[in-house]
């Protein structure tokens, strides 16, 4: 009987209720995680944005500091999760991958600041037991080589050797780079 008042209520509102049995084989739970269900139809913004950091490489120091690298421009880079340079990497690439016209322009579009958070942040928890790696500001070693990085616009860097020294494009040491300049530049590559 009161099921049948609330609709009519809901009648008289010109609204339509859909009314749920408890018990119900389709009355599914709520999602608790706020993950996704197979029934979704697009992922959410923090679904987009954790796809696009897991394409990253995820790797964290001895000090358990998360790192991620990633391919930029034909070169890779690498960035800790937590700073200015990783975010603005996920938003451009967010952005190059959900568009908007505006007139005769396209316009990419930026996720919310809350998803954003919530995808740096389970990326920087899986960075955490991923892989370690040493981290190097400007300059890193990895399986008897050291990796000097010139900062140059095509990211290049010196590969030392026991035999010599070659330039390189593809360095396989995480090279840090935490954009310095100048004398604190300079006093990083002196560690060398």
């Amino acid at each position: 009987m009161r099921l049948d008042r609330i609709t009519r209520i809901a009648a008289l509102a010109g609204r339509v209720c859909e009314f749920k049995v408890p018990g119900d084989p389709d009355d599914a739970a709520p999602n608790q995680g706020g993950g996704s269900t197979d029934q979704d139809a697009e992922p959410t913004q923090r679904q987009e944005l954790l796809s696009i950091g897991l394409d990253a490489d995820l790797w964290h120091d001895k000090d358990g500091n998360p790192f991620a690298t990633v391919l930029i421009n034909g070169h890779t880079e690498s960035f800790a999760t937590k700073s200015s340079a990783f975010h603005d990497w996920l938003i451009r690439e967010y952005g190059e991958r959900n568009q908007i016209r505006v007139g005769h322009k396209i316009c990419p579009l930026a996720p919310s600041a809350q998803p954003l958070k919530e995808a740096i942040n389970a990326l920087s928890a899986k960075a955490v037991k991923s892989p370690e790696h040493q981290a190097g500001v400007r300059v890193a070693g990895h399986d008897g080589l050291i990796y000097l990085e010139l900062g140059t616009s095509d990211w290049s860097v010196v590969e030392v050797s026991a035999s010599g020294w070659r330039i390189s494009f593809d360095p396989r040491a995480f090279v840090h780079c935490q954009y310095q300049y100048g004398a604190a530049a300079l006093a990083n590559c002196a560690t060398l």
